[in-house]
């Protein structure tokens, strides 16, 4: 599976395996060697910001090899909203210059995974090797980030 799997949290890795179940083999295959590569997550804001690093002499590194073939900047990947007995939650999977860098909850996740709770929607906004998923159909989605 993953090389740094302690490092990730044990929700963190159910919600990767919940985007990549909507990605194309392809994706799947890119975003595996991308969280394998990861050496150093920052978390910020008591974990509502997770930012994945690949890193080498303590500067990030960006392997040609293992980037989607994406034309933006920084593109919102998937979201994915969770209820549980604490209340409801969103995370946003972010995509930057063509790497998986960021999860950002709505709010401090902790909480939201110790007791029962149920992934209510999963919203696939790109899939870099899926033609469907890329076309104007999805305008209204994805006009969601590409204009703050």
């Amino acid at each position: 599976m993953f090389k740094f799997v302690e490092k990730f949290r044990d929700y963190e890795l159910l919600l990767f395996e919940k985007v990549k179940s909507r990605l194309s083999d392809e994706a799947n295959e890119i975003l595996n060697k991308q969280l394998d590569a990861v050496n150093h997550i920052q978390r910020l804001y008591d974990d509502k910001e997770v930012d994945l690093y690949r890193k080498k002499w303590g500067k990030p590194t960006f392997d040609e090899s293992i980037k989607f073939p994406i034309d933006f900047e920084e593109i919102k990947l998937c979201e994915i909203k969770i209820k549980s007995s604490v209340g409801r939650m969103k995370v946003d999977f972010w995509i930057v210059e063509g790497f998986l860098f960021q999860l950002k909850f709505s709010v401090a996740p902790q909480k939201y995974f110790e007791d029962e709770y149920e992934i209510t929607e999963i919203n696939l906004f790109i899939d870099p090797f899926n033609n469907e998923i890329n076309t104007l159909d999805n305008y209204s989605k994805l006009i969601e980030f590409l204009i703050p």
